[in-house]
């Protein structure tokens, strides 16, 4: 590979890194900010409120962010742009029509207290969070990843000057983090439309239904385990909001939030890792993500320690006494949250590789397991037994991913998690995994024809 090329990847995967480092850090801003200008209760109805758009962009999303990625190096730009938009503008007005009904017939249940104003304003937001997710996908698999972070960034830091104007300064409350959370969006999708024009040229952009109907195809079979996935990160707020009060939803979000923080790394690396990977040959991937996972395992064990150690202090430094309830949750939750990294670099390979049932699968047997697991535990245990659930089911799930990945790739555990005997130690694999990160020097003859597959 090229100098450049070398340079190039560097610069991205520094990015990338530093956005994550930097969502982090605003994201825990944002957590401290709802938690102590709102209270357990306030932060309770905010997140059940926020999570109206998010599980619609769950059921709905159709997997064509997946798909992007997949075909990006399959299918001219403009067409995969343009066909990807409009069937992500379709699916955002058919989830209004969908959602809107629900969330009103379930005022008197999910919802209790909560003005059918409020319930309104948050679906009409679905479409701006389908294309959020859309755009994302978009630049990430078009390998613009400083436009991906761009995004999301501005997104985050968007939504928290906004909820420190409307729910601190004016006092606005949990109205405020509403609307705040609902501009930022608006926002994020507005200036990815203008940076997405600059890239495109306009008059080649066209609505390509073979290709509409690959990304479907693809997207299905891979937005089962999206949803399921989804699901797997928030569906217990919805069970623990049903089961228990708005305060014990405020205690548990905290707790979840604080527990994703070992998701930070392997999130960053993913970024250029599923991209990278839909470029390699089969050989090169089977050895790449093994290394890639070997050299995020002492970090992330690290962190789940520190995190361990310190959880009970930090909670009431930052969140406040009334939120030292989450502590002991917390704890609960580090060794799920910790197997689940594992199962998602393994998951980003099998997609990248066109491989989206098994992700289905293993993100269905953990769904299934939380599900009957906080049935039983929340209303026995309350937040303590949600997060037990929540644990129970993230370890079932990245135990299924791993025998999954193993079956596909027809590798070994110990070649899985351990350089073999020829292995050549952690700073020679890293050595390698950046030499294989390098974006693709090779391109295709033009007037190729890319079959959709």
């Amino acid at each position: 590979m090229s100098g450049n090329g070398q340079k190039e990847f560097v610069n991205y995967a520094w990015r990338a890194f530093l956005t994550q480092m930097s969502i982090t850090l605003i994201g825990a801003l944002t957590v401290i900010a709802t938690a102590r200008l709102l209270g357990p209760a306030g932060k309770g109805r905010l997140t059940l409120l926020v999570m109206i758009p998010v599980l619609a962009v769950a059921f709905l999303h159709l997997g064509i962010g997946q798909a992007t990625v997949f075909y990006a190096p399959r299918a001219a730009r403009e067409p995969l742009v343009a066909t990807s938009s409009a069937m992500v503008a379709a699916s955002g007005l058919l989830a209004v029509a969908i959602a809107l009904p629900l969330v009103l017939i379930m005022r008197g249940s999910l919802f209790r207290g909560i003005p059918a104003s409020w319930l309104v304003f948050m679906c009409v937001l679905i479409p701006f969070a389908l294309f959020y997710d859309l755009y994302a996908a978009l630049f990430q698999a078009l390998y613009r990843i400083p436009a991906r972070n761009f995004l999301v960034l501005s997104c985050q830091a968007f939504n928290l000057l906004l909820f420190l104007l409307l729910a601190g300064a004016l006092k606005m409350g949990v109205r405020g983090g509403m609307i705040a959370w609902g501009l930022a969006y608006c926002f994020a999708v507005t200036i990815s439309v203008a940076r997405m024009a600059s890239m495109v040229t306009p008059e080649r952009l066209r609505i390509d239904r073979g290709l509409g109907r690959a990304l479907l195809g693809y997207g299905v079979r891979s937005c089962s385990g999206s949803l399921l996935n989804m699901l797997n990160t928030r569906f217990d707020f919805v069970l623990v909001a049903y089961f228990l009060a708005p305060a014990e939803l405020g205690l548990f979000a905290v707790a979840v939030y604080a527990a994703e923080l070992l998701w930070k790394l392997p999130e960053a690396v993913a970024i250029v890792l599923q991209p990278r990977v839909a470029q390699l040959p089969e050989e090169e991937a089977r050895r790449f993500t093994p290394r890639v996972l070997r050299l995020l395992l002492p970090p992330l064990m690290l962190a789940a320690l520190l995190a361990a150690i310190f959880s009970a202090p930090f909670m009431r430094l930052l969140f406040g006494p009334a939120f030292s309830g989450a502590g002991p949750a917390l704890l609960i939750l580090l060794p799920g949250f910790l197997a689940s990294a594992v199962g998602k670099v393994l998951a980003s390979d099998l997609l990248a590789r066109g491989r989206p049932l098994a992700y289905s699968a293993s993100s269905a047997i953990a769904f299934v397991a939380m599900v009957v697991l906080d049935i039983w535990l929340i209303p026995r245990l309350g937040v303590r037994g949600a997060a037990m659930a929540a644990t129970c089911a993230y370890g079932i799930g990245a135990a299924s991913m791993v025998v999954f990945y193993l079956r596909s790739t027809a590798m070994s555990l110990r070649d899985l998690l351990f350089p073999g005997p020829a292995g050549r130690g952690l700073l020679r694999d890293a050595g390698l995994v950046l030499r294989l990160l390098l974006p693709v020097g090779r391109r295709e003859p033009p007037g190729t024809d890319r079959r959709y597959r």
